[in-house]
């Protein structure tokens, strides 16, 4: 079991559900990000658009993406520490928030197409991959910051 440097409030099945929520959110990102990267060596219409908050194709986008969430990934099933996986996935989902709060500011109202190419391909509509998509960001948003500061009390208690 990898050391967490600390002992969680309720004991060791604090940390197993720890553990288990990172590898959850590595699956997760190892998932989207891989869809990534295979729709971004298609030729879908959706690749040719251009991102609306930082104007690039949603090709380069997409593979930028995928590989920002497979490393995220990695981190989560390295043998580092779990405030560190925490605020790496922190991070990375505080990035996904406010880039989908800079598309909505910048009247982007079409559904995200995060999963690239393959929601055709696996017969998901676009809005409800969107929603699929938010809800695992959420998932991984309000997970990591309350798993820091369930790190931060134990902490401050010990």
């Amino acid at each position: 079991m990898p050391d967490s440097g600390l002992m969680f409030i309720g004991g060791r099945e604090s940390l197993y559900t720890m553990i288990y929520y990172i590898a959850s959110c590595a699956v997760i990102l190892i998932i989207t990000g891989a869809a990534k990267l295979v729709s971004s060596a298609g030729e879908g219409a959706v690749l040719l658009t251009t991102d609306p908050v930082f104007g690039i194709k949603f090709k380069a986008f997409f593979v930028i993406s995928g590989i920002l969430e497979l490393a995220i990934a990695t981190i989560c099933f390295s043998r580092l520490s779990e405030r560190i996986k925490l605020t790496a996935l922190a991070w990375l989902a505080t990035l996904i928030a406010t880039y989908r709060a800079g598309a909505y500011f910048a009247d982007y109202r079409q559904p995200c197409p995060c999963l690239g190419t393959l929601t055709g391909a696996i017969g998901i509509s676009p809005f409800i991959a969107d929603k699929m998509m938010l809800g695992c960001a959420m998932f991984i948003l309000v997970g990591s910051y309350g798993g820091i500061w369930h790190m931060h009390v134990q902490k401050r208690s010990a």
